[in-house]
């Protein structure tokens, strides 16, 4: 993860230009109809504070966290509805700990960042954190054709991750797949889960 880490912040700048003009309008549409109920909602991988910013707009509670310390400071440029809600911490050995469970989590382009031990040790400490029954959206890359080896990528087929995901505890209700928003060659899975009750 460290090498992934030192990417985002060396670009942070850049990145968080990129990103935040990407058009993720159906993306945000699936999470305001999957997260009806206005609650407290957890991000891991708050980026450039896109869709932490957008939840928050929305009327949803969040709290982020996000591994690379340059990203945070330009999203709290960016999007100043995000000073102190924002969490510094390198996943998954340092997830902090909080005073009461959330409702919901999401994660959208952060989990394919793990080695498939680290996506474990990160997924059962994830549980602890939710209420039962807890909705979670989890969107991920497949097969990336162009490696960029400044980043770890974890490729796994949708069955993969839906494997791992049983494995820990995680329900899942629907799978959406897309074609990369800025038309790169890259197939992408959105996962709609909840915690087992």
């Amino acid at each position: 993860m460290d090498r992934t880490i030192e990417y985002y912040n060396n670009n942070s700048q850049n990145l968080c230009e990129k990103y935040n003009s990407i058009d993720l309008s159906i993306l945000h549409k699936d999470l305001l109809n999957f997260f009806k109920s206005k609650n407290s909602l957890l991000e891991i991988g708050t980026g450039s504070g896109r869709d932490m910013n957008f939840m928050i707009e929305n009327g949803f509670d969040v709290i982020g966290i996000d591994g690379s310390e340059e990203m945070i400071k330009n999203s709290i440029i960016n999007y100043p509805k995000l000073v102190g809600k924002t969490i510094l911490a390198e996943l998954p050995d340092n997830l902090p700990s909080f005073d009461t469970k959330f409702d919901g989590l999401f994660t959208i382009a952060t989990l394919m960042h793990f080695s498939i031990n680290e996506l474990n040790t990160l997924l059962k400490k994830l549980v602890q954190l939710l209420k039962l029954g807890s909705l979670i959206f989890i969107s991920v890359s497949g097969y990336r054709g162009n490696k960029n080896s400044n980043r770890f990528f974890l490729e796994l087929s949708k069955s993969e991750w839906v494997k791992i995901f049983e494995n820990n505890n995680f329900i899942v209700i629907d799978v959406k797949e897309n074609q990369d928003y800025t038309g790169r060659n890259i197939n992408w899975f959105s996962f709609f889960l909840k915690t087992k009750i």
